[in-house]
């Protein structure tokens, strides 16, 4: 049983994802150079002709998490360059929601625990920790060991969702079970940190076209960045 007390958090909820949503994902989408968009649409399969091709919304919104927060220049990430040319944060929100988009991560995860219209508290499969997650909307739908692949904004000691959460069942988990099978290594679980930047950017997209072959956007939870 967590002892993370969910309820006292929901108005920080709130307050967080309106400021991700409202002003800072806009912004980090107007720096990002149409070329930028363009590489990666081709790297999860969504380009045909150099123009942008998604079956459905979900498959648009993951696609803009992934070219937002994937390391997939020289210089990082789009959200990493936005940061890094913003002023100093003003206040104590935008200090962890700063410090959350910078040590952002991806990974699958287990729903350990439901709680109905605050959160989920979860597992990483990897390293093992465990993690409050703040966010009504997968509170009403997921269940106790479910398999969720989503990216983590970690804020304070708890965490958001950013982008498309998806399930981890059914044909898409079957289409991924060989590559899970091959790249899950004993010597990765319980590092803090297994994957580095350009191998988290990989691994991320070979779920998403797995999902995106094998219906996983169907029932696709989506959490706004």
């Amino acid at each position: 049983m967590s002892s993370f007390n969910y309820s006292s958090h929901v108005k920080d909820y709130h307050q967080c994802k309106k400021r991700l949503a409202d002003q800072m994902a806009s912004q980090m989408l107007d720096s990002m150079s149409r070329k930028e968009m363009m590489r990666a649409a081709k790297k999860l399969h969504m380009a045909h002709k150099n123009i942008v091709v998604c079956d459905s919304s979900e498959e648009s919104n993951a696609l803009t998490e992934f070219a937002l927060f994937s390391h997939l220049h020289p210089f990082g990430s789009i959200a990493l360059r936005w940061c890094n040319r913003q002023p100093a944060p003003s206040n104590a929100l935008d200090q962890c929601i700063f410090t959350g988009v910078r040590e952002s991560f991806y990974s699958i995860f287990k729903v350990l625990e439901v709680f109905p219209r605050k959160g989920v508290l979860i597992q990483d499969l990897y390293t093992q920790n465990t993690f409050p997650i703040m966010d009504i909307g997968m509170s009403l739908s997921a269940v106790v060991n479910l398999g969720v692949a989503s990216r983590i904004i970690p804020i304070s000691d708890w965490g958001v969702f950013t982008g498309a959460v998806i399930p981890l069942a059914n044909q898409t988990y079957q289409a991924l079970l060989p590559y899970l099978q091959k790249n899950i290594h004993e010597k990765l679980i319980g590092q803090n940190r297994p994957f580095s930047s350009k191998k988290e950017m990989l691994f991320q997209s070979t779920i998403i076209r797995a999902a995106m072959d094998n219906g996983g956007f169907k029932n696709v939870a989506y959490q706004d960045i």
